[in-house]
């Protein structure tokens, strides 16, 4: 039986709505307008052994992608045509070790950043593994601990995506609580846990606000400033979104787990396309979650149900 993690649970609602809905939707219809990606390859295996559950990835400088393998508590690394380098982490609690980690993001020097989802913390190591320092997430008074799930890193500063209770903390760096904005709800600036979290690299900060189905834009300081598709089949609407990423601070991709597609959008919500294969087909991921775009633009997938990292180039 596999062990359960934020995303496991929301997968398993997923499956579980197929049966609600009919297996053809629009959003399934062979004339919505695609844009061609190729696969490339696929990570399926760390050494020796196979990822299970993998749920963040992300590249760095020195182009070495790191998967977050969420199941196996560690962060496999490789080089840039996937071939297998090292390992670091392990389960426990302990300093370098991982309770069902869940998210992963790099800063400008490549250090390691991991947000420990059921140790309650975010730990962060050098980009060979070594550990260099923790700091502990805490929970408003009776409430869940917090159980982050994703992160961005900016020049001084952490926003943490907080799933169980619903909002977003701000931390330096380094740690040391900020400040932190968010309650459950289906309002403006309210989430229904939230999952993942990027930017554009200027003031924008987007949000995956899944149960509430949408992508909620806010600037650093937790202001709204758009918002991103509504409850759907049709196109440029959402089931069950998942991840979030940008491209060339022009576009907008958002993973929907449930309808096992990826859309991309301009910053301002306008729907522009859905990923397809050279053929004008939709592109049919398996599971498809926390996704990555890299600074040479190739698109990384964590497919989660099929416990691998698939890397496409845009055609």
């Amino acid at each position: 039986m596999l062990k359960r993690t934020p995303y496991t649970l929301l997968v398993f609602i997923c499956l579980f709505q197929f049966i609600l809905f009919p297996a053809s939707t629009p959003l399934l219809a062979d004339e919505l307008k695609t844009k061609a990606v190729q696969l490339e390859f696929k990570i399926k295996m760390a050494g020796e052994i196979p990822l299970n559950q993998p749920t963040a990835v992300s590249v760095g400088s020195n182009k070495r992608i790191y998967v977050l393998d969420g199941v196996n508590n560690r962060v496999a690394v490789f080089n840039y045509d996937g071939t297998f380098l090292f390992s670091f982490g392990s389960e426990g609690n302990k300093q370098g070790e991982f309770n069902l980690p869940v998210g992963l993001a790099l800063d400008t020097n490549d250090d390691v950043f991991v947000a420990d989802t059921r140790n309650h913390r975010v730990q962060v190591f050098n980009s060979d593994g070594k550990f260099r320092y923790l700091f502990n997430l805490t929970g408003p008074k009776g409430n869940a601990p917090p159980d982050p799930t994703s992160l961005v890193i900016t020049k001084k500063e952490l926003f943490i995506v907080d799933n169980d209770n619903h909002r977003i903390q701000v931390f330096a760096k380094v740690g040391g609580f900020l400040f932190q904005w968010g309650t459950k709800g289906d309002e403006t600036s309210e989430f229904n846990y939230p999952s993942t979290i990027t930017s554009d690299g200027k003031r924008n900060l987007y949000v995956v606000d899944v149960f509430n189905t949408r992508v909620q834009v806010f600037d650093k300081n937790g202001s709204l400033t758009g918002s991103i598709g509504q409850w759907g089949v049709e196109q440029g609407q959402f089931v069950r979104p998942k991840g979030i990423a940008i491209r060339n601070d022009k576009e907008v991709f958002v993973s929907d787990g449930y309808m096992r597609v990826i859309e991309v959008f301009k910053k301002d919500g306008e729907y522009l396309h859905t990923l397809g294969d050279k053929k004008g087909n939709i592109m049919r991921f398996i599971t498809p979650t926390a996704i990555h775009i890299d600074d040479s633009d190739r698109l990384y997938v964590c497919e989660m149900l099929d416990n691998s990292i698939g890397v496409y180039s845009f055609r």
